[in-house]
């Protein structure tokens, strides 16, 4: 059986930072840990939880980025990720509202990097 990929873009695995405020009546903001990135999305690992379907807006901070990359977004998929010690959430958010320059020159950046890296190791 042929395993289909769903996403249109490829995934870049990055580390950063990403400061979310959900939009849920609460004035929370939540510290995530960036996990990865595409041209629709991130994916991040927090320690507090948001339920799918809640707005968000996000900070995205990267050392290839001078200043945050802030977008509106929605999360799509919240997993527990079973851990000893914590809990700990992979939340899937996809963008509703970003400067696509600047994620299409950030998400190219971070390609770059890791073409880099993959031809020094040869």
């Amino acid at each position: 059986m042929e395993f289909l990929e769903k996403r249109r873009y490829k995934r870049f695995n990055t580390k950063g930072r990403v400061v979310l405020k959900p939009e849920d009546g609460t004035a929370r903001s939540i510290t995530a840990d960036l996990v990865d990135v595409n041209f629709l999305g991130l994916g991040v690992n927090a320690q507090e939880k948001i339920e799918p379907d809640i707005s968000v807006q996000s900070e995205l901070e990267h050392r290839f980025w001078s200043e945050p990359i802030v977008a509106q977004g929605k999360i799509k998929h919240t997993q527990e990720i079973k851990k000893p010690d914590s809990r700990l959430f992979r939340m899937g958010i996809e963008f509703t509202n970003i400067d696509q320059k600047t994620i299409k020159n950030f998400v190219n950046r971070i390609q770059s990097d890791i073409s880099s890296k993959l031809k020094k190791r040869r």
